[in-house]
């Protein structure tokens, strides 16, 4: 409630992280006009000193140590933002703890989606155990689990390797037009990946990838299961938007196909 730019909500608009911020100003109605004023010293905190970055970079002679300079600078500036946006909510939580622990009307819905979410989170919980899982799905989440810690070590070992095994070295300052032995990419962006093993690894992670999403979307739509069969009454709020299946009797496996 307090009126101007105080450097508390300027730092929150500045450091805060962009997504959740915007969408609380929107959630309160603030003015855009003075939420747009209030983050122009982005400019000074972030926009200016990373474009130096760049073009330092671009600069011959001592370009990177120039540019180190740039980057730490840069990154104090942002520490101590977030570090003050810290400060300052947890004074004002600690200053204004009563006013903020009162119930209000608004708070009512955001209670109710709480209590009807931690029943289907209870079950999630009871469905996800390793126990009552089946074999098929006990294979898929080890399997998820190998490909994406192989790929992992696979890319650290490649990372510190001089001899690049997965992905060419490329920089800002490097042409794609230039051929391969001048650190160019030949003029085929793709030439970056490392024949065979770098379209190993990149195609391992996908597989991971949708092999974790299959096994999420199957709890949930056994998890979803689970509650029909409980109370088909019951609106049950699920992370992941899947059509609610038909009532049938209580299994960890997943309903049939129409008959």
């Amino acid at each position: 409630n307090q009126r101007g730019f105080a450097l508390g909500k300027v730092c929150i608009l500045v450091a805060g992280p962009d997504f959740p911020t915007s969408v609380l100003c929107g959630i309160l109605k603030l003015n855009i006009g003075q939420m747009l004023l209030g983050t122009t010293p982005v400019i000074l905190v972030s926009i200016i000193p990373q474009v130096t970055v760049g073009a330092l970079l671009t600069v011959p002679g001592h370009a990177q140590e120039y540019s180190a300079v740039a980057t730490v600078f840069a990154g104090a500036l942002q520490v101590f933002a977030t570090l003050y946006v810290s400060y300052k909510i947890l004074k004002t939580a600690e200053e204004n703890y009563q006013d903020l622990s009162r119930d209000r009307e608004e708070h009512e819905q955001v209670a109710e989606l709480t209590r009807r979410e931690a029943s289907y989170t209870r079950t999630f919980l009871q469905v996800s155990s390793w126990q009552k899982l089946p074999r098929y799905i006990q294979c898929m989440i080890v399997f998820t689990s190998a490909i994406f810690w192989g790929a992992a070590f696979v890319l650290v070992i490649d990372f510190f390797s001089p001899q690049k095994q997965c992905f060419r070295p490329f920089s800002m300052t490097d042409r794609i037009e230039d051929p391969l032995a001048s650190g160019g990419l030949g003029g085929n962006v793709w030439n970056i990946v490392i024949q065979p093993l770098g379209t190993l690894v990149l195609a391992s992670t996908l597989l991971a990838c949708l092999l974790h999403i299959f096994v999420g979307t199957w709890l949930d739509r056994i998890t979803r299961h689970q509650l029909s069969c409980v109370s088909v009454e019951d609106t049950v709020l699920s992370p992941v938007p899947v059509a609610p299946s038909p009532s049938s009797p209580s299994s960890l496996q997943p309903p049939g196909p129409p008959r």
